[in-house]
């Protein structure tokens, strides 16, 4: 008689993406055993290759932070936007992130405002903060200091602490 363990195993192996990604989770909990980060990643990117978003969007973590997997900026991007694509809110923001900094793919505001934006009207309040940046600084849209302070208030609302201190400081500015 299988155990629960053991019937996802095998729909796992039997190429169930849903199994796959359940069974990257089980390993992913046990994160502070070195070989279960491995476990997590190979499972995560066979339920990736398969389109399911919440392994696209963790294998592209286990690229990005290097956690199971080489450390590499390129594949990390390139499963955060298979994700984003699919409306993956946290790989929305992360996709941002990734043409902001220039790491796995090449530097573009541009992109990177519109992930953002994406993320940002959805609710996420990192992707709103990150859009107020943007505003602020001109970076990727006209700047625009009445529309970063809309999208830091959103942030703020939601308890975002990098949106609350620069809501400060841009008060203690405008004095």
């Amino acid at each position: 008689m299988l155990n629960s363990f053991d019937r996802l195993l095998e729909r796992a192996t039997m190429g169930d993406a849903e199994a796959q990604y359940q069974l990257a989770e089980h390993f992913s909990l046990s994160y502070h055993i070195k070989d279960h980060r491995a476990y997590a990643a190979k499972w995560y990117c066979t339920a990736a290759k398969q389109g399911h978003v919440k392994a696209q969007y963790a294998f592209g973590d286990c690229c990005w932070y290097g956690r199971g997997a080489i450390q590499n900026y390129e594949y990390a991007a390139k499963f955060y936007a298979q994700a984003a694509e699919q409306g993956h809110v946290q790989a929305q923001c992360n996709l941002g992130n990734c043409y902001m900094l220039g790491k796995g793919v090449r530097q573009d505001y541009g992109q990177a405002v519109k992930w953002y934006a994406k993320a940002a009207e959805q609710g996420d309040d990192l992707a709103q903060c990150n859009l107020g940046h943007c505003y602020l600084r001109g970076d990727g849209v006209k700047q625009d200091v009445m529309k970063a302070i809309e999208w830091f208030l959103k942030s703020a609302d939601q308890g975002n602490a990098d949106a609350l201190n620069t809501l400060k400081e841009l008060r203690s500015f405008m004095r």
